[in-house]
């Protein structure tokens, strides 16, 4: 394992390491330029889980929880729960309240019971999906040690067309937003199947798309 002191930084170290990387041009930037430091103008806080919860990365990454309220202004209410990204953990799905519609988004995840209360009734669901039949086919049926893992991690991991249209309409999102395609090279017809299992308005994303939030 690589750097097993500090394997999975989070966001802080995250962004911690990303300022040291490029120290060099962010300091000529500061002294050269008279730019204002990062430190000053953004401020990464990792999401603190609640200890009774019972999260554990490996036996417990998404334990049945109620969304936790990360901010809240006059603008917008953010709130966030667990879900599944095996081996990664924790990872999270966001929703978005504004005065104008709600947006929730998936993050990288398997089909996510938190995923769906937090979606309740949302106007626009974004979710990632992944084309099973492509999984299978990439990595051969799974036939040797290393593609069977990556055809188990796929399909443990993300959330296949069938699926996708299944958390869609257990949360009653009135629309569905398509992204993070696996793999991006997949015709848009293959991704339209979530449409005839999913009532509501389908959305497959592109490059610009602008998606209307409908109340």
């Amino acid at each position: 394992m690589l750097y097993p002191e500090e394997f999975a930084p989070g966001i802080s170290g995250h962004w911690d390491h990303l300022l040291r990387a490029n120290a060099t041009d962010l300091n000529d930037r500061v002294r050269d330029s008279l730019r204002r430091p990062p430190k000053e103008l953004f401020r990464a806080i990792d999401i603190e889980i609640p200890q009774e919860l019972g999260f554990h990365p490996d036996s417990n990454p998404e334990p049945a929880m109620e969304p936790l309220l990360i901010h809240e202004d006059h603008n917008v209410r953010v709130t966030a729960v667990l879900v599944r990204h095996p081996p990664m953990a924790p990872a999270f799905a966001y929703r978005f309240d504004t005065e104008k519609g709600s947006v929730t988004i998936s993050g990288d995840t398997a089909p996510s019971s938190n995923l769906i209360r937090l979606a309740h009734k949302t106007d626009l669901l974004l979710h990632e999906v992944i084309d099973e039949e492509w999984v299978y086919s990439r990595y051969n049926g799974g036939r040797t040690a290393q593609e069977k893992s990556m055809v188990e991690h796929h399909l443990s991991a993300h959330t296949s067309i069938p699926e996708l249209a299944k958390v869609a309409t257990a949360a009653g999102a009135h629309s569905l937003g398509l992204h993070h395609f696996v793999p991006p090279s997949t015709p848009t017809e293959r991704w339209a199947e979530v449409g005839k299992l999913y009532a509501g308005s389908l959305h497959i994303g592109h490059d610009l798309l602008e998606i209307p939030l409908e109340p």
